[in-house]
């Protein structure tokens, strides 16, 4: 019945033919475009987050509303890539209606505001700076909604980084995350 009512919608869903796979193929990407490597977005994180990132890494084709939809989905992956390669895409025309429609369908993400666990559960991952690591860690603490002071966040993102450079962390005392991030740089332990 599903594959009735797409086919007089135009849409055969045994067809093959690019015209029939290729989402929004009338958005048009510049011929010399390179796509950015994306942190890739699964659906379980704040949706606002992802897309002022996404924006950010194109902020050179601002306007370009076609682009910005077609390259959407190299930012994406899991559950987020098929909630997008389901899309009704005779619906969406601009980019203001794809990315409503991506806050639409994960806005349970964004009234989850982090607590004192979820941050002492947020670890440096091997692969990570610490700099790159105190960035996570200060950007889910900003949402909270009973805020942390710096001093109680410095101390927790020392204990909680990676034991080689957490040893190291602790022997120095640090008014503000400026000065930690200093003596990281000076050191280099990442």
């Amino acid at each position: 019945m599903q594959r009735k009512l797409r086919k007089q919608q135009g849409v055969d869903l045994s067809s093959t033919k690019f015209r029939d796979l290729c989402r929004f193929l009338d958005a048009m990407v510049p011929q010399d475009f390179e796509v950015p490597k994306f942190k890739r977005y699964d659906g379980t994180r704040y949706p606002m987050d992802h897309l002022r990132g996404f924006c950010g890494e194109l902020n050179t084709m601002a306007g370009n509303d076609g682009a910005f939809i077609r390259v959407f989905q190299k930012s994406l992956k899991g559950d987020a890539l098929d909630w997008y390669t389901s899309l009704d895409y005779y619906q969406i025309k601009t980019w203001e209606q794809l990315s409503q429609a991506f806050i639409d369908r994960f806005v349970y993400n964004l009234n989850v505001a982090p607590e004192r666990a979820d941050l002492v559960a947020l670890r440096q991952r091997n692969d990570e700076s610490l700099s790159t690591y105190v960035g996570r860690w200060r950007a889910m603490a900003d949402r909270m909604k009973t805020p942390i002071d710096d001093e109680e966040q410095i101390y927790k993102i020392i204990h909680l980084a990676n034991p080689s450079i957490s040893r190291y962390l602790v022997s120095y005392p640090y008014a503000n995350f400026t000065q930690l991030i200093r003596v990281v740089k000076k050191s280099k332990p990442e």
